[in-house]
């Protein structure tokens, strides 16, 4: 008879409702903040090195690095978000490899990097923890979020790489 209930006990918990997975992040830190892209828009994370800054350009064009060949824009995504950026505006010409990271973002034919303070942790947005529509509206008023990740006691700005593709491309 206990084994019975033993069984019982065992096939309630296999019903344990499945939440769908929407898609998989990787959050990052700018100063005290924390965001997260995802991962089908990211090509690599790389250790930030030697960027050249390009005279006469944006203050939020940091400038160009050369990446196995390839020179490659590197953007400051503090200054896009108006965040201050002390490395946008100091004009620096090479950033300590233990200061930061790049993520390098593919995007239609465009490879770009946007400069981070450090990589926080892979999250999944799914049905329970992510939100988007007028829930973001009191977070952001442009169109640089796509949703917000509720992760523990933290809300988690989700960058909306297209929109980001299409504000740096204005600046070009």
């Amino acid at each position: 008879m206990e084994q019975k209930i033993l069984n019982k006990r065992i096939e309630e918990k296999k019903q344990v409702k499945k939440t769908q997975i929407l898609f998989q992040t990787i959050s990052f830190k700018l100063d005290e903040n924390i965001f997260a892209m995802d991962v089908m828009n990211i090509v690599e994370i790389i250790f930030a090195h030697k960027i050249y800054k390009v005279p006469n350009t944006d203050s939020r064009l940091l400038g160009v690095l050369n990446l196995r060949g390839n020179i490659l824009p590197v953007y400051s995504l503090k200054a896009i978000l108006g965040l201050a950026d002390s490395i946008a505006s100091d004009g620096r010409i090479e950033i300590e490899e233990s200061d930061k990271y790049i993520i390098m973002i593919r995007k239609e034919k465009d490879t770009f990097g946007i400069l981070i303070d450090g990589i926080y942790k892979n999250i999944t947005a799914d049905e329970d923890n992510y939100r988007t529509g007028a829930f973001i509206e009191k977070w952001s008023k442009n169109s640089l979020f796509k949703g917000v990740i509720l992760e523990d006691s933290l809300e988690i700005l989700v960058v909306n790489v297209d929109s980001l593709f299409k504000y740096i491309i204005m600046l070009k």
